[in-house]
């Protein structure tokens, strides 16, 4: 996928935050989880090549990894980031992925928002919410109490669905309906070409063929690519304010005193860090060293969306003006900002400079609390 490189730049980015984190941030030489006879209170956060969740999670679950398999009970929400994903147990809230390749064999309480290479919804599972899912390939062989509103290349329907389905093919797409399938409401599909429909498929509303022009290919790949920006946007903040509330909060705070020096920080690094890791390169001797400037340098501009969301939910949280911001909690605020930040790169020319700007900001904090601290001197 395009985006792969993001994924694999947050991973590197969270390992080595996480490296001197608490148990529940667990990490090992290459596996990690939660074994079938053990049982976490509160939320569980792992990163690593291989992680299996047996056991029990009374919370949340943020997971980051090659592989991830997820085959005991979680209690509250799913978080995952990985190259294939294995859902086999029993999820009581939502699941929302972002992976190569999905497969859900198990019980879904409530929603479940996907994007990814390919998602198999397997003849066992049970969906009780509402599934969204952007893809190249998918296919539903399970129940889903919800709607199904998905985005894909192929898909293939065999299965009983009790909202609503609306589907959306790219160009040159396929869409098959079997003949186990049951849709209880309104089916609508977006198409260039007819779908391949079963006689014996019982479709209480009937089909609803739109059919699509060319000049609407483009906005699949383009709505694709900003879903999984958000979506990896999000789960980095979530899973570094439950990690590291204090942290991220005091960046932000220092983002907005003296926004304009931060500023100044922030391209004195951005000119600093590449001259500095050629040079280390040329020392040959250097090249660790280099190579590590490299990975915290694409860190920084992995995270900077994450304080400027923490400084915009600190700034709304301190003016009489904002006083509905009070009623939120600093991780919903972030979160909200995160996807005004997102809306707002869409604008054509302003939103990339103001991304930018952003991230020289939160550079210039990051370097300035360095300096207070006595980290850094000058």
């Amino acid at each position: 996928m395009k985006k792969l490189y993001k994924i694999f730049s947050l991973s590197l980015f969270i390992i080595a935050l996480l490296n001197g984190l608490p148990a529940r941030a667990a990490v090992d030489d290459n596996n990690t989880g939660v074994a079938a006879d053990k049982v976490i209170d509160g939320n569980y956060y792992t990163v690593n090549t291989n992680v299996e969740i047996a056991g029990k999670v009374t919370s949340d679950v943020f997971a980051i990894g090659q592989r991830v398999d997820l085959t005991g009970d979680v209690a509250g929400d799913v978080f995952v980031m990985a190259g294939k994903v294995r859902i086999k147990g029993k999820i009581g809230g939502n699941v929302r992925v972002l992976a190569g390749t999905v497969e859900i064999s198990g019980v879904v309480a409530k929603n479940i928002l996907a994007a990814a290479g390919t998602v198999d919804i397997s003849a066992d599972s049970k969906i009780g919410g509402h599934v969204t899912v952007l893809a190249n390939e998918f296919k539903s062989l399970g129940t889903i109490s919800g709607s199904l509103l998905v985005r894909a290349v192929t898909m293939e329907i065999n299965n009983y669905i009790n909202g609503p389905v609306n589907l959306w093919l790219e160009k040159n797409g396929r869409l098959e309906v079997k003949d186990q399938t049951v849709i209880d409401n309104e089916f609508i599909y977006h198409a260039f070409k007819p779908a391949l429909i079963s006689t014996q498929a019982r479709l209480a509303k009937g089909v609803t063929h739109q059919e699509l022009v060319s000049q609407s290919s483009n906005f699949g790949q383009r709505g694709r690519n900003w879903l999984i920006a958000l979506f990896g946007s999000l789960v980095l903040g979530m899973v570094l304010f439950s990690l590291t509330p204090q942290l991220v909060m005091k960046v932000g705070r220092q983002m907005l005193v003296k926004p304009w020096l931060n500023l100044g920080w922030g391209l004195l690094w951005t000119v600093v860090v590449p001259v500095l890791s050629i040079i280390l390169i040329l020392t040959l001797i250097g090249i660790p060293l280099a190579i590590l400037a490299v990975l915290v340098y694409v860190g920084g501009i992995v995270v900077a969306p994450v304080l400027a969301a923490a400084a915009a939910a600190d700034y709304a949280r301190s003016k009489p003006l904002l006083k509905f911001a009070s009623g939120y909690s600093e991780l919903t605020l972030i979160l909200l900002a995160l996807l005004f930040y997102h809306l707002f790169r869409l604008v054509t020319l302003v939103g990339p400079l103001a991304a930018v700007v952003v991230a020289l900001i939160s550079w210039g904090a990051v370097i300035r609390l360095f300096k207070q601290n006595g980290l850094v001197k000058t």
